[in-house]
């Protein structure tokens, strides 16, 4: 992260459609060097990536978006402003 994006965080979280959560945690443990928790919200598991030192993301199961046409839902912060950008 840069040090622009830390003073302004512009992207604050992403979620990654992955089709095998097990397989991509352990997988996104390794690459990234950080530790990855899986949760449980009602019926749904997500695993989260660690992100103490700055902003954050998660693992969901959407085998239908793990294509290369879908992605990283990226969710961005517009700091309140987004009524002046739609006028």
């Amino acid at each position: 992260m840069t040090d622009f994006n830390a003073k302004n965080k512009r992207a604050v979280w992403f979620d990654i459609p992955v089709s095998d959560l097990d397989r991509a945690s352990g997988f996104y443990s390794a690459v990234l060097g950080i530790s990855v928790h899986k949760e449980q919200y009602g019926d749904t598991s997500f695993c989260i990536l660690e992100h103490s030192d700055g902003n954050g993301g998660c693992l969901v199961v959407r085998k239908e978006e793990t294509c290369s046409d879908k992605g990283i839902l990226l969710y961005m912060n517009v700091d309140n402003r987004i009524k002046d950008a739609i006028g």
